[in-house]
């Protein structure tokens, strides 16, 4: 996994009425408790000078970062209003990640080339609660090595739940020891030689090896202008493409992930084309949970990262050729459906057999270049499960990522609509962006919510 820590924003509905150094207190006392449970996430990253490995050592002397702003007085500007917020569906370009996440988060720039966050001692979790006129935002970062999202989604849940329970002289949420359990994503046989470490790489096609283990970026790197667009995908839509992506033959089913990703891939390359040939190669990795594809599979809530990505591969000119789109779809379910035990095994082997762990990345260069990453957190139970005693959040938000070349999939916010569909956010460069909004074919199926940055 990326070396990063997760950035999470939740925004909340927030009563004036409500004391905020008691809640503030309550919070803080609640995360203790919660981290004495989940002891790992109190405490730092460990690597090991000659293999790479990396762990976490904890200690009774662990601290944690849990900073609170106060941006509600009727004059800060800092951050728009909960109801402006609201009235944009919560874009991602409003929610600025330096402001809402504690500093230590965001002076890298995250899946960038130069945006691992890996050094002997790096905080695992960190947290930060600012208070916005009409609202407040729970500012979550968990570090990646740690966990996965769904890692992080049960924590949030038992954080929620013990705060709760703390306030009205409750027990604290039961611990399950099941999500520490490591014993089917350990590799215990003999490492694997020269001719199997071939093979397994060819069929661990995610994962590759670095040349060197990656350097802080040049003084003069500049970062160049990036677009972050909340999109829409309304259900009547989403189901248009199914069909297309289908060809009408129930044998070709496709899920609805797989039709959105597939048109991402197609109209992102199209946005792309003048910065590169025909002939380039784009891979789309796009992340799925595999706690439900092992065998036994492993507890919902499993701390660790259980996230395999699939990646077809095609040429620029394949991916935008006229009537690609039912291919594309089928290859995004193909990859999608090889996720099985087999391949977890695979490369559990495959990750024993390297030497040196600081030489693995993900296979993948979105960057500034051909490729896409995608990741979901649809799956996520925060609209039901966090809330700490003032309600569930309204919208859980990666803030304003400054990325190129990525999309993210939010779970689904409770809304009037009557044809609410997915929401995402898409990152690119600017220009690439300003043609991503002017190309017909995204247009019929993806609507811009709140402000489009640069390209507006």
């Amino acid at each position: 996994m990326p070396a990063f820590n997760i950035p999470v924003v939740t925004v909340y509905s927030f009563c004036t009425t409500i004391n905020k150094k008691v809640l503030v207190d309550s919070l803080k006392n609640s995360l203790a408790h919660t981290l004495a449970q989940y002891t790992q996430f109190g405490g730092k990253l460990h690597i090991d000078d000659e293999t790479g490995n990396y762990s976490i050592r904890t200690s009774n002397n662990d601290s944690v970062e849990f900073s609170v702003k106060y941006h509600d007085h009727p004059d800060d500007e800092t951050v728009s209003t909960y109801g402006a917020l609201e009235k944009d569906a919560f874009p991602p370009i409003n929610l600025p990640s330096r402001v809402l996440l504690p500093r230590i988060m965001t002076e890298k720039h995250t899946l960038t080339q130069h945006g691992d966050y890996a050094y002997e001692g790096a905080p695992v979790s960190m947290f930060m609660l600012t208070f916005i006129r009409g609202g407040l935002i729970l500012g979550v970062g968990l570090h990646h090595l740690s966990t996965d999202v769904s890692g992080l989604d049960g924590f949030l849940q038992a954080w929620a739940t013990n705060t709760r329970n703390l306030a009205a002289g409750l027990d604290l949420e039961p611990f399950d020891d099941r999500i520490l359990d490591r014993s089917q994503l350990t590799y215990s046989g003999l490492l694997p030689g020269i001719d199997r470490m071939d093979e397994l790489t060819r069929r661990v096609k995610y994962i590759k090896l670095l040349e060197a283990i990656p350097q802080p970026p040049p003084e003069d790197f500049q970062m160049p202008n990036t677009s972050e667009v909340l999109f829409h995908f309304p259900k009547s839509k989403i189901t248009t493409l199914k069909s297309i992506a289908s060809l009408g033959d129930s044998d070709n089913w496709v899920s609805s992930y797989d039709s959105i990703m597939a048109l991402c891939w197609r109209c992102i390359t199209r946005a792309r084309l003048p910065s590169f040939s025909l002939d380039t190669v784009s891979g789309l990795m796009h992340a799925v949970n595999g706690r439900n594809r092992l065998k036994p599979a492993l507890p919902t809530y499993y701390i660790g990262n259980v996230a395999m990505h699939g990646r077809p591969k095609l040429t620029f000119a394949d991916i935008v050729a006229q009537g690609a789109y039912p291919r594309l779809a089928a290859l995004v379910r193909a990859t999608n459906v090889e996720i099985d035990h087999a391949l977890y095994a695979a490369a559990v082997e495959w990750v024993a057999g390297v030497p040196d762990k600081r030489l693995i990345a993900l296979n993948m260069n979105a960057f500034l270049g051909p490729d896409i990453g995608s990741t979901s957190w649809q799956a996520l139970t925060a609209h039901s499960t966090w809330d700490f005693g003032f309600g569930t959040p309204a919208a859980v938000r990666w803030p304003k990522p400054d990325l190129d070349g990525f999309v993210f999939y939010f779970p689904l916010r409770e809304t009037d609509e009557e044809d609410q569909g997915t929401e995402l956010v898409v990152c690119l460069e600017d220009e690439a962006m300003r043609r991503l909004l002017q190309d017909e074919e995204w247009a019929s199926y993806a609507m811009p919510r709140g402000p489009t940055s640069a390209v507006a």
